[in-house]
């Protein structure tokens, strides 16, 4: 993605300048290493337990140049030696001119500054310590600025990497749960469909034999009333004088009448059965009709959570990508930033000495200047001081 080749973009472009700085730190020791010999070369020659009481202007003229071009001409050892060991083309020019300075015989330039070229080569190196030193606050600043963008976005994709898994998670459980609901309402339509395939095998059962009882009633209460009839004319015209006629006509009613009274019962329980009948598979029509929109409605509910889960595992891998990516550049930050031999607060306090040193070395080359009637005493080796014709 763009923000990954972005981000691999500023990687490289970090580490790429967090190695040349560790190399430019690495000279610059060492530079300031040699400037302090130079240093200390000056020192030495301007600090030595020596005191003029009063020196002619020639004398003292002639001793100051001898004094310069000792002092650069230790310097310059110091600068070739340093040169040497770093294959520097600039320490070996500056060692050059600092072997000219020497060799110069500087008491020609009568009242001039005999270490004027030294002033001007230490002021050069307190120019490119000051430029190096802004240049490491520079890449310190952007140490500290990557650093804490990268832990931000580091946390807030760790945050998203864990609420993607937590979706992942419940959308998994709720999967399960339209899945078992799923099938168990399936199961439970055919059980219904069964149930119900139950009913109207009974249901055609109960109408057959209902059907064939009706029939042989009607049939057998039909006779009745033929035979009813037939013995009602014979009787009548035969007078039946001992009442067996009569007898027998009563028997025949009674039976068409108990035919009748049961026809009447098996119609009653034929249109009850029909009625309980027509009303539960009524009630499992609306029950089948509704469990199987249930089942629909969980089956398009589960579609549509496996598509969105797939989204968000694929979001979840991307978060993942991203936030190893993250890490790795924050650890490689860690490396380049942190991960130092000396912390960058001890080290602007290391430079910062330095450069005082240099300043310092400057006021005495200041302090070394050797005008015309003016007699130079120097007290032990810790400060030089004009002292003014009498």
């Amino acid at each position: 993605s763009e923000a990954a080749a972005a981000l691999q973009d500023l990687q490289e472009s970090c580490l790429k300048k967090a190695s040349e700085f560790e190399k430019d730190m690495q000279a610059r020791a060492e530079e300031v290493q040699a400037l302090q010999e130079a240093k200390n070369a000056i020192s030495s020659k301007m600090g030595s337990d020596v005191s003029f009481l009063q020196v002619a202007r020639a004398r003292g003229v002639e001793a100051a140049s001898e004094s310069a071009e000792r002092s650069a001409a230790a310097a310059a050892r110091s600068v070739r030696r340093l040169a040497v060991k770093l294959d520097s083309p600039a320490l070996v020019e500056l060692a050059g001119r600092l072997d000219y300075a020497a060799g110069s015989h500087l008491a020609r330039f009568g009242g001039e500054d005999p270490f004027k070229k030294v002033r001007g080569l230490i002021e050069g190196m307190i120019g490119h310590l000051q430029s190096e030193a802004r240049a490491e606050a520079d890449h310190q600043a952007f140490c500290d600025k990557e650093m804490s963008v990268t832990g931000i976005k580091s946390a807030d994709k760790q945050d998203d990497v864990g609420k993607l898994g937590t979706k992942i998670e419940q959308g998994h459980a709720r999967l399960t749960h339209l899945t078992e609901q799923t099938a168990t309402l399936r199961e439970e339509l055919t059980d219904l469909a069964k149930t119900q395939l139950e009913m109207d095998e009974v249901r055609t059962k109960e109408k057959t034999l209902f059907d064939k009882a009706d029939g042989n009633a009607k049939d057998a209460m039909e006779g009745l009333r033929l035979a009813l009839q037939v013995l009602r004319g014979y009787y009548s015209r035969l007078g039946d004088p001992a009442g067996r006629g009569k007898q027998v006509v009563s028997m025949l009613e009674y039976a068409k009448s108990d035919i009748h009274r049961r026809v009447t019962i098996l119609t009653g329980e034929e249109e009850q059965a029909i009625s309980e009948y027509q009303r539960v598979s009524k009630d499992n029509a609306v029950l089948q009709g509704t469990k199987q929109h249930e089942v629909d409605t969980y089956t398009a509910d589960a579609t549509a959570l496996s598509k969105l889960l797939n989204e968000l595992k694929s979001d979840h891998i991307s978060a993942k990508e991203e936030l190893d990516a993250l890490q790795e550049y924050m650890a490689k930050l860690q490396d380049q930033c942190v991960a130092k031999p000396e912390p960058y607060k001890e080290r602007k306090e290391k430079r910062e000495k330095e450069i005082q040193g240099l300043r310092e070395a400057l006021a005495a080359l200041d302090g070394s200047q050797v005008p015309v009637s003016v007699f130079l005493q120097l007290r032990g080796s810790t400060r030089s001081q004009l002292v003014p014709d009498a």
